[in-house]
């Protein structure tokens, strides 16, 4: 068994028969097993997954953990490479898993992730999100890189990757904060010697059209994680700040382009619910508990 799957899932009816018909679909000469683990779905999730041929693992709602259950999923399984893939991220052709596996031809890389192309229904602000975080061209990356941007080289997607076993047992995911396992494993491998790689050609549509109070709160758990993972530093903050501000210019200019200017009013709101979310997420420790617990996005204060 070359591969395993992994793909957890809570009340995803609408998602799970395309992501597993696109899962099925691959065109490989190797064997490959697929793990669901659902936790706690209260629609037809589970009765539409046993449509296929997967092995389904059912915990209670409150046992999910977006570490924890990842690992659940590695121990539970038997393939010499780990495949982590979101409920709703669909392959986006045959190719996917032989692409995504090819990358573990060099010694050196330790795990990969693929692109994420945007659904037909993304906001044009979230198409250029997307666009601009997973570009057209292969990356390799390793912790000596990009200096001031360091918090860059960390970046690693759990929504489509893949993982050697044997890094992921002596390496799992960290269980000490419930959000952005994937964040915290590229810190802990990379600063080991390891090397990521980012496979554009393994693609997955994906994408959510989030609201100005959710995206205040998945950059509040951001400012938080990397304030716990020590990246703020005062070259970090600065350069992303820099960063910041060159990415609302270049996406008022695609806005503009694409004729979307009526998206501008919201996007700049957007925008300041982001900046905000991750200066108080880095500052949490001077907030009131009930602040926070209301602010976290992944429930990290409750």
């Amino acid at each position: 068994m070359l591969a395993s799957i992994i793909i957890p899932t809570k009340n995803e009816e609408v998602n799970i028969s395309r992501c597993l018909e696109a899962v099925f679909r691959q065109s490989v000469d190797f064997r490959f097993e697929v793990l669901v683990i659902d936790s706690g779905s209260r629609d037809r999730t589970v009765e539409l997954a046993r449509k296929h041929p997967v092995r389904l693992l059912e915990i209670a709602a409150a046992e999910f953990h977006h570490a924890r259950t990842r690992n659940l999923g590695g121990a539970n399984s038997v393939g010499k490479y780990l495949v982590f893939l979101s409920s709703d991220a669909f392959p986006a052709d045959n190719r996917w898993l032989g692409t995504l596996l090819r990358n573990f031809d060099e010694p050196s890389i330790a795990a990969v992730y693929g692109r994420q192309l945007a659904k037909p229904d993304a906001t044009p602000e979230r198409v250029f999100f997307v666009e601009h975080r997973y570009g057209p061209t292969r990356l390799v990356k390793n912790a000596s890189g990009n200096g001031a941007g360091k918090y860059l080289q960390y970046q690693f997607s759990n929504v489509n990757s893949a993982i050697r076993r044997e890094v992921w047992e002596h390496t799992p995911f960290p269980e000490d904060i419930n959000a952005y396992e994937d964040f915290s494993f590229a810190i802990q491998v990379l600063r080991q010697g390891y090397w990521i790689a980012y496979e554009p050609e393994a693609a997955v549509y994906h994408s959510h059209n989030y609201t100005l109070l959710r995206s205040f709160q998945q950059y509040f758990d951001s400012g938080v994680l990397y304030r716990r993972r020590q990246l703020w530093d005062g070259r970090q903050t600065n350069r992303m700040r820099s960063d910041g501000m060159r990415y609302v210019w270049k996406e008022m200019k695609y806005l503009l382009q694409h004729r979307a200017t009526h998206r501008l009013p919201y996007v700049l709101c957007y925008e300041a619910a982001r900046y905000a979310g991750i200066v108080l997420g880095r500052n949490e420790r001077l907030l009131p508990a009930a602040f926070k617990k209301k602010a976290s996005s992944h429930r990290l204060f409750s």
